[in-house]
């Protein structure tokens, strides 16, 4: 299924918001409480909080790949060369490295790009991910989702909504929805 575009600043505030409400976190649980937060979104209100963005199948779990990339800006592991020179540096002057894997944001996010609906998703996913550790992260992000596809391939919303429990209503719902996004973001 076609991706739409990416929402810069809604990725980059999406993320500062988890960033933010985690304090300090791994990138790996920022990655899962993403996941978490998508898949509850997608199967609760039938269309993606991702802003664009998509998972791809990494080995310790589902990974938001341009969000990945943000935080490899700020790393020295990503040059930024497909992206605007002005992104990342707004990138780098929003979320500092702290150590080999952990983040912190240096702005506060700006929840004008979120929906009240987006924001209670991102934090129903915080509140269930904050105490978990790596282990069980990586073991609850192993879903059927997950499974469906080979490492480095994108793992689609649908997929990301049925190992969320949705229906099969729901399910068609959410490809049209999604359909429909697509091709309003042209």
């Amino acid at each position: 299924m076609p991706r739409p575009h990416l929402e810069p600043e809604k990725a980059l505030n999406t993320l500062l918001f988890v960033i933010q409400q985690l304090g300090q976190p791994g990138y790996h649980k920022v990655f899962k409480t993403l996941y978490f937060a998508e898949q509850r979104h997608l199967t609760t209100w039938g269309a993606s909080l991702m802003a664009g963005d998509r998972f791809v199948k990494m080995v310790d779990g589902p990974v938001p790949s341009d969000m990945y990339n943000f935080i490899k800006f700020t790393n020295g592991n990503h040059d930024g060369r497909n992206y605007p020179p002005a992104l990342v540096e707004k990138v780098k002057n929003s979320i500092a490295a702290v150590g080999r894997h952990n983040v912190i944001a240096l702005t506060l996010p700006d929840v004008d790009y979120l929906a009240q609906a987006e924001i209670d998703s991102l934090l129903w996913s915080v509140e269930k991910c904050a105490t978990l550790g790596f282990g069980k992260l990586r073991d609850l992000s192993h879903d059927q989702a997950w499974e469906s596809v080979k490492f480095n391939e994108t793992i689609e919303p649908v997929a990301i909504a049925a190992a969320g429990g949705a229906t099969p209503e729901e399910l068609d719902y959410l490809r049209e929805s999604l359909s429909n996004d697509f091709y309003a973001s042209l």
